[in-house]
């Protein structure tokens, strides 16, 4: 059965936290949800790093903090999850319009044209050959 109150984080150690999952196992013991908690740029944030069922464990999120917090204290690199997955998103897209536009640079005005004459040709020979149905 469910329970519908709030559910008690428990502090692992400074920094971090996890709550424990009242129905869903992770082998024998209950599931445990990892959550980062850090100060960036003045505030507390609370950046959820996930289940112990997908991987997550307490070393895990140790080594996490310690590279958030380096980073905070050297200034390089993202101060946060979601700076890190902020950076990311930008390379996939500045890559995936780098093949784009590699992608366009190699079409030919000839290929361009062959193309769109083929489209044209298939939707005309689709409108024939419904007339055609029609008819009969």
């Amino acid at each position: 059965m469910a329970h519908h109150g709030k559910q008690k984080w428990v502090k692992a150690e400074r920094g971090i936290r996890y709550r424990v999952h009242l129905t869903r196992k992770h082998g024998i013991q209950q599931d445990r949800y990892y959550v980062l908690r850090l100060s960036v740029g003045g505030v507390i944030r609370q950046e959820a790093l996930g289940w112990a069922s997908e991987g997550i464990t307490l070393e895990k999120a140790r080594i996490e903090l310690a590279k958030l917090r380096e980073a905070k204290r050297t200034g390089e690199g993202p101060r946060s999850l979601t700076e890190r997955r902020a950076i990311i998103e930008e390379k996939r897209k500045a890559a995936e319009e780098a093949s784009l536009a590699q992608a366009n640079a190699l079409i030919t005005v000839a290929s361009f044209w062959k193309a769109v004459l083929k489209q044209t040709i298939d939707r005309h020979a689709k409108k024939r050959v419904c007339l055609r149905l029609r008819t009969h």
